[in-house]
């Protein structure tokens, strides 16, 4: 009971067989007890070991028959709580005879060995599930991506050609003369050269009103640029929580 984090520093303990240290902070082993060969008992109850990857490290203690993970003195650990706890460390660590203080019989080693081996093959089926539908889904999710794509593309298009045209507009409007007077040699139908709304409108006004309009058509083409990006975003989000959930 001294808050310890590690327990570094065992290296030269080659002949240690007894170690207690519940109720601490320890949370990972790692490869700090390999040295221990001669480890009869460890108690490790009452820290925060919660992964199973743990009792991989403890299965390079040749020597170790006594684990504690969980006892009325010192409490437990997050591991204990996990599905198949007791079936998982008696399956990988075969040669203990007492875990978390009760005796272990070897029928109790024998029905943990079966039932491991069929509970692995029942996630390995399930996997191989989830990995086919998540082909399908991901094939769903590229073609969708690809339709919306297109679709998007097509309306950015059309919506620069528009811009492109008010732009031309404007230009024609701010830069070249309101009607062609005379050109020397060529006859010029005035009515047919001025455009209508230059009769009915001031210039200023209607030049105005077209910028006006071209900043609502850029508005909504930089909206459907944010659209496809968010789109794209939220595609890849689920297509990784896909795959994540087949590991």
């Amino acid at each position: 009971d001294n808050e310890i984090t590690s327990l570094k520093g065992l290296s030269n303990c080659g002949k240690l067989e007894r170690l207690f240290a519940g109720r601490n902070r320890l949370e990972n082993l790692y490869h700090v007890l390999d040295h221990l060969k001669e480890l009869y008992e460890l108690n490790v109850a009452g820290n925060r070991i919660g992964q199973f990857k743990e009792i991989h490290n403890l299965n390079r203690l040749p020597g170790l028959r006594i684990l504690c993970l969980s006892d009325a003195e010192f409490g437990t650990n997050p591991i204990c709580s996990l599905c198949n706890y007791q079936t998982y460390v008696l399956y990988y660590l075969t040669a203990l005879n007492k875990l978390d203080s009760f005796e272990i019989s070897d029928e109790a080693k024998v029905f943990a060995e079966a039932t491991f081996i069929k509970k692995r093959m029942y996630y390995n089926m399930k996997i191989k599930i989830l990995r086919r539908n998540a082909g399908t889904l991901t094939k769903c999710l590229k073609q969708r991506k690809q339709k919306k794509h297109k679709h998007f593309n097509f309306r950015m298009i059309a919506l620069k050609k528009y811009i492109k045209d008010i732009t031309r507009e404007i230009e024609e409007r701010t830069i070249l003369p309101p009607e062609v007077k005379e050109i020397p040699g060529v006859k010029f139908d005035q009515n047919s050269i001025q455009n209508p709304l230059d009769k009915t409108e001031d210039k200023g006004v209607l030049v105005e009103k077209l910028k006006d309009k071209r900043n609502i058509v850029v508005s909504e083409l930089t909206s459907i640029e944010l659209d496809i990006k968010n789109m794209t975003g939220r595609m890849d989000e689920l297509r990784d929580k896909i795959y994540d959930s087949t590991e």
